[in-house]
């Protein structure tokens, strides 16, 4: 599952396939296919937030695509969804990254045993307030600053519900 997550992210962000069409190609009969969307679109949706925290966590190293989107989709998993371990997380993307990344095998795999807490709990401390909001909500500043400009009291409650899981029903 996160090896077709991985998969699916990879070929949005090198090949710019739209994610829907990459997702609709998947196989109807995979058991996972609702936890390799709700995997695909929460790394999408967090993206700047995830990215600022590896590249924050890793101190300027030279990290390739691949590895950055194998710690990112970690990261994403211990923040985001609950029902996985930490030791899962590690053994499941060191093992990942075995697959897809081996020459970054393990630089991932201290990353994941000896950074990933700090990865979690990293958050932007720019003196430009609307730069911080705009990393931790994933939103391009103008965004925020027009947000925050039209509703002044509000407009943090703004951002936290365009962020959040969206409900989906049949009525």
């Amino acid at each position: 599952m996160r090896n077709i997550a991985f998969d699916v992210l990879n070929d949005v962000n090198e090949k710019k396939i739209f994610v829907n069409l990459r997702l609709k190609d998947l196989d109807s009969n995979n058991c996972d296919i609702n936890n390799i969307t709700i995997r695909v679109y929460g790394v999408l949706q967090n993206y700047n937030f995830l990215e600022y925290k590896v590249l924050e966590t890793t101190k300027d190293k030279k990290i390739d695509h691949k590895t950055k989107l194998i710690l990112m989709m970690a990261i994403f998993e211990k923040m985001f969804l609950d029902n996985t371990p930490e030791y899962a997380i590690i053994s499941e993307y060191t093992n990942l990254a075995a697959r897809k990344n081996q020459k970054a095998k393990k630089f991932i795999s201290y990353y994941l045993n000896n950074v990933l807490d700090e990865a979690v709990n990293a958050y932007p401390k720019f003196k430009n307030q609307e730069k911080n909001e705009s990393i931790i909500y994933s939103m391009p500043q103008w965004i925020v600053k027009k947000i925050k400009l039209q509703y002044k009291d509000d407009y943090l409650q703004i951002l936290e519900s365009m962020n959040k899981k969206k409900n989906i029903s049949l009525e």
